[in-house]
């Protein structure tokens, strides 16, 4: 998506909105950085990829905006479905740029898995016979996955312990520091000499 782009493909990007408009704001949405990994760890085993950490790469993906936007037209919102209109990324947008949607128009995509649904996928994902992006396939897989999803009820969550070696906290203070919120308790940062990151991507390959 946007973020991932490049600074020229960015730029590229703005100069055809600018186009067709006076003024460009960029509206981010930011996970804290146990979240965004235990999401994307999903997201990785839900898409047919084999289960890994990813990393935030906040300022990678954020500075970029902020040099070719300024930090004025530069808005960041914290990623808590608690704090989003509607519960919703899709629907807090639109309210942030003040249009009106029926609530029933948003589809939700990114459910929330649970272990043993993840632990199913993972399964099927290590088929030596490719049928990622076939219809049949597709449409068999995600009744697999609403049916488990019904039987088994706690969605799964990297703790923080687990991934506190994957955190680069001059990376999260830059974040922090931009946006003007916190992202995570220092506390909620540290590990424990027991807690082996592998020992969490094991529960899903199993």
């Amino acid at each position: 998506t946007l973020p991932l782009l490049s600074v020229d493909d960015l730029k590229c990007f703005y100069a055809d909105l600018s186009a067709y408009a006076k003024k460009v704001t960029a509206i981010a949405y930011i996970r804290d950085p146990v979240s965004y990994i235990s999401s994307m760890f999903a997201q990785n085993v839900h898409g047919g990829v084999y289960p890994r950490v990813v990393k935030p790469f906040y300022r990678e993906k954020f500075e970029k905006f902020i040099v070719l936007l300024g930090r004025t037209n530069v808005e960041f919102r914290v990623y808590d479905k608690r704090q989003l209109v509607g519960g919703s990324s899709v629907s807090d947008f639109y309210d942030a740029i003040g249009i009106s949607i029926d609530e029933m128009a948003v589809q939700r995509t990114n459910l929330r898995l649970s272990l043993q649904t993840l632990q199913c996928l993972n399964c099927l994902n290590q088929s030596p016979i490719t049928l990622i992006g076939m219809a049949p396939f597709t449409n068999a897989r995600n009744q697999l996955i609403g049916t488990l999803n019904k039987e088994y009820h706690t969605p799964f969550d990297l703790s923080a312990s687990s991934v506190a070696s994957y955190m680069d906290h001059d990376d999260i203070g830059w974040m922090e520091t931009i946006s003007g919120f916190s992202l995570a308790p220092v506390e909620e940062l540290g590990g424990h000499e027991e807690d082996d990151p592998e020992t969490i991507l094991q529960s899903v390959r199993q």
